[in-house]
């Protein structure tokens, strides 16, 4: 039986692949590779990421791109990640 790990990198490889050189079989190999993790454990989750993208492909959306927001957001991100580890960490949660 297949691990998680390796589910996950053939699912990375069809997108990959997909978006490299988009045709049918590529789509085919991204379906399938996302219905991987029903061998493993049930899961037909990733399934539903299908119906979002077929939505956002939809939409028409212009997003501004700001280059410099990295430098602050990636700090500002860590720095909250380690205050909600505080109260976590005295709930009982085990950080290592």
């Amino acid at each position: 039986m297949p691990s998680s790990g390796s589910v996950r990198q053939f699912r990375v490889l069809a997108a990959w692949t997909y978006f490299r050189w988009p045709s049918m079989i590529a789509a085919a190999f991204a379906v399938v590779s996302c219905g991987a993790p029903w061998v493993i454990n049930a899961n037909w989750s990733t399934l539903m990421a299908f119906p979002l993208l077929l939505v956002a492909s939809c939409l028409d959306l212009r997003v501004p791109r700001l280059r410099r927001t990295f430098y602050a957001y990636y700090p500002l991100h860590l720095a909250a990640l380690w205050l909600i580890r505080i109260p976590m960490s005295n709930a009982g949660y085990l950080f290592f």
